[in-house]
């Protein structure tokens, strides 16, 4: 007997359906493999640094502990290596060059933020007393301003614009994927500059590939507890430079590797 044409419609339908539902999930977003950064003198970071870390590390979280002499503002995150093809997790074994002209337009950028910020005075921060998270990958400390000067959003907001301006994709650092400023995958829709800067100074996160996959709210709210019996509250600094760093080579105990400054507010201490 001949099927109707309802039925043939639904014969020919349903294959597709179940090829949608069998469709892949998209490929990983890139990563990011530099960021823009103030750096934190390691006399202001460190009293904290050490209470935080031998908290953490006592209940055995001490594979996420970022040392004191990396310590820096993340003012953005962006991809200066060309698109790998398998752009996941073969790609950190693969380490794609970084593409020259992506290098010299983020150089650029940079330096237009410094002129663009010249004039504004040095930029005075406080660190703490807050800590927070971002889920339960990473743990900072809270990053604000101080007294006069630039403001903290205003000197972000000229490297982002920089940035955005040479066609560079700016990413909120450890808050985020690096195409961040593009939306997520399912909705692309802009987000603005204040829904993704969080100023913030990274105490501990973890890693790719690490074994420890994450840091529980208990191990964080003790970590604060301690700092708070410790009688600290809060460090001042001044950062004056604006720092762009390659995220991959750094040695334990020492800095980022620093592909170009840009000083716009005076001498950083």
């Amino acid at each position: 007997m001949a099927a109707t044409d309802g039925q043939m419609s639904a014969s020919t339908s349903a294959p597709s359906q179940n090829a949608w539902r069998r469709r892949p999930p998209p490929p990983p977003l890139p990563r990011p493999d530099h960021f823009i950064a103030l750096r934190v003198p390691p006399a202001a970071s460190q009293p904290a640094f050490d209470v935080l870390h031998a908290s953490l590390g006592a209940l055995g979280f001490g594979a996420t502990l970022v040392d004191s002499a990396a310590a820096h503002v993340t003012l953005g995150v962006l991809r200066l290596s060309a698109a790998s093809p398998n752009n996941g997790a073969q790609e950190e074994e693969t380490s794609p060059p970084v593409d020259p002209t992506r290098l010299a337009s983020a150089v650029a950028a940079l330096r237009t933020a410094g002129a663009a910020l010249r004039g504004s005075g040095p930029l005075a921060l406080t660190l703490g007393p807050g800590v927070s998270t971002f889920g339960q990958r990473v743990v900072y400390l809270e990053a604000g301003d101080g007294s006069g000067g630039a403001s903290l959003r205003a000197v972000e907001a000229a490297v982002r614009g920089a940035l955005e301006g040479v066609g560079l994709v700016v990413g909120e650092g450890a808050g985020g994927p690096v195409a961040a400023a593009q939306g997520t995958r399912r909705n692309r829709r802009p987000r603005q500059p204040q829904q993704i800067f969080t100023p913030h100074v990274t105490v501990a996160k973890t890693w790719s590939g690490g074994r420890v996959k994450a840091i529980p709210p208990s191990a964080v709210s003790s970590a604060v507890a301690e700092l708070q019996a410790c009688g600290w509250e809060r460090a001042s600094f001044v950062a004056g430079t604006l720092q762009l760093c390659a995220m991959g080579g750094r040695q334990a105990g020492q800095y980022y590797r620093v592909v170009e400054e840009v000083e716009f507010g005076g001498a950083s201490i």
